[in-house]
C-alpha cells in the first residue's frame, strides 16, 4: 500500500468554526504533539489556554504525499484558518515543510549515549519521536 497523508482540522466545539488545518501521516500522534509537545505554534498555545476538550478534530481527506502542500493550503483557504482573526494557521505549508516533502524536515546526528536515551524514552513512554535519525 502507498503512504499517504491525512489532512485534519480543529475546530471549536462552541462554534463549530475550523480554526487550524494541518497534515500528518498519523493524526492521532500529531494530535499529540499538539496537545503535549512544547508550546509555541500559535495554535498549540490556544490549545493549551482552552484545553483539548473545547476542540474537535476531524480528517478532511489522505492524499498522496506529493499532494500534502497543495492540499493543506487549499483546506485553509476554504475553511479560513490562514491568517484570519479566528484561524491559527499562520504559515503555508510549503513555509513549514521548505520543499514541500515534509518526510525530510531535519536531519540530526548523535551520540551513541544521546541514541541510546532516546529510545528509552520512546520505549518508556510508547510516544514515538518525530526526528528521523541517521547515524
Amino acid at each position: 500500500m502507498k503512504a499517504q497523508r491525512f489532512i485534519y482540522a480543529y475546530r471549536e466545539k462552541d462554534t463549530g468554526r475550523a480554526v487550524y488545518v494541518g497534515s500528518a501521516f498519523n493524526v492521532t500522534r500529531r494530535h499529540y504533539g499538539h496537545c503535549c509537545g512544547k508550546a509555541g505554534a500559535p495554535f498549540d498555545v490556544e490549545l493549551s489556554k482552552k484545553g483539548r476538550d473545547a476542540f474537535t478534530i476531524e480528517t478532511l481527506e489522505a492524499v498522496s504525499p506529493s499532494k500534502t502542500v497543495e492540499r493543506e493550503n487549499y483546506w485553509m483557504d476554504a475553511l479560513g484558518t490562514f491568517r484570519t482573526p479566528h484561524g491559527f494557521n499562520t504559515l503555508r505549508a510549503h513555509e513549514v515543510a521548505g520543499d514541500g516533502d515534509r518526510t525530510k524536515m531535519i536531519t540530526i546526528r548523535l551520540s551513541d549515549e544521546a541514541f541510546a536515551n532516546l529510545r528509552r524514552r520512546k520505549k518508556a513512554t510508547g510516544v514515538p519521536t518525530e526526528v528521523y535519525l541517521r547515524k
